[in-house]
C-alpha cells in the first residue's frame, strides 16, 4: 500500500509571498514536482496564509530524486535560496518591527500581572483561610 513513498525535501522557505510564488511558477515551468507548506511558529499550517508576520514562512518541497535540478532552476531565479529565513523574514520596515515588539511586550506584561493577581489571590486566600 505504502510502496511508492517519496521523499521530499526542503528547497526553499522564506517569509516573502513573491518570493514563494515566483519559486512555484518556475518549478511548473520546468515541470518539477513539488509541495508546499505554510508554517508558522506554532507548526505547519494546511492553509495558505496571505498574511506575513513575524514566524511565518512558506516552503517548497522537492522529491529527493529531482533536488538538484530543483536548485539548479531556483538558483536562477533573482533572489537569495533560504532554508531557515529569520524571524523578521518576511522584510518589515523598521516601524513595523517596533510595532510587533511593543505588542509583545504588551501582551507578555498583561500576562505577568495577570498571573501576579491571581497567585496574590490564591495567597491571600490561604492566609485568611
Amino acid at each position: 500500500m505504502f510502496e511508492n513513498q517519496t521523499k521530499y525535501i526542503l528547497l526553499l522557505k522564506t517569509g516573502k509571498l513573491f518570493e514563494h510564488d515566483m519559486a512555484i511558477n518556475t518549478l511548473k515551468e520546468a515541470g518539477i514536482p513539488y509541495r508546499e507548506k505554510d508554517i508558522r511558529v506554532g507548526g505547519i499550517n494546511f492553509i495558505k496564509g496571505l498574511a506575513p508576520g513575524p514566524g511565518h514562512w512558506w516552503a517548497i518541497e522537492v522529491p529527493e530524486t529531482i533536488y538538484e535540478e530543483a536548485i539548479k532552476v531556483i538558483e536562477q531565479l533573482p533572489m537569495e535560496r533560504q532554508i531557515h529565513p529569520d524571524v523578521w523574514g518576511f522584510g518589515p520596515k523598521e516601524q513595523v518591527k517596533r510595532y510587533w515588539k511593543i505588542l509583545a511586550i504588551c501582551f507578555l506584561t498583561w500576562s505577568l500581572l495577570w498571573f501576579l493577581i491571581v497567585f496574590l489571590e490564591v495567597v491571600v486566600s490561604i492566609l485568611l483561610g
